[in-house]
């Protein structure tokens, strides 16, 4: 009787490990601290959780105090760009802004990210807000079956937005 008990229990304790690390899993920005007004490059980073469809669409919007950003190459993948008009023009470093990039979406081109595996996409902008601040990049996960994660809630909710704390400027990185 005990022979069959041990490996039932150790079948179960592996299933709650394996579970709580795919529950564990968030799409993340990398870093997820960068200083007020530098040149940053962030990885979205991306865990394909559904165990048999992978990932095959990546919508991120940018927060509202970017207005300009740059994207990495995604070999697979293709980029299309959301411009919007906002309500009251920006005005950066003495311009005035009419325009801003709203949102990215990547589509996948063939495959995507298997389940089980995960993928990064690189942005870069620069780092707007005053220290202590927090950029919030709500993103879309769409698997090839249709099925969606909306990565959009508050850091306490199931599926949390990436979020991205803005830190002091740091006088030694400019020497």
């Amino acid at each position: 009787m005990k022979t069959k008990l041990i490996p039932a229990l150790l079948a179960t304790a592996l299933a709650a490990l394996v579970a709580a690390g795919v529950a564990a899993a968030h799409v993340k920005l990398d870093p997820f601290k960068a200083p007020t007004g530098s040149d940053t490059r962030f990885a979205v980073v991306v865990p394909s959780e559904d165990p048999k469809s992978p990932t095959v669409k990546i919508t991120v919007k940018i927060p509202s105090a970017i207005v300009a950003a740059s994207f990495e190459a995604k070999p697979g993948w293709k980029r299309t760009v959301t411009i919007e008009t906002p309500a009251k023009p920006i005005v950066m470093d003495g311009a005035t802004v009419k325009s801003r990039i709203s949102s990215v979406t990547w589509t996948a081109t063939a495959g995507g990210i298997a389940p089980g595996d995960y993928g990064t996409f690189g942005i870069l902008v620069s780092v707007p807000g005053k220290a202590g601040s927090k950029l919030v990049w709500p993103t879309v996960q769409t698997y090839a079956n249709g099925t969606t994660a909306r990565w959009i809630g508050p850091p306490d909710a199931d599926q949390p937005a990436p979020v991205v704390t803005v830190m002091p400027t740091d006088p030694a990185a400019g020497a």
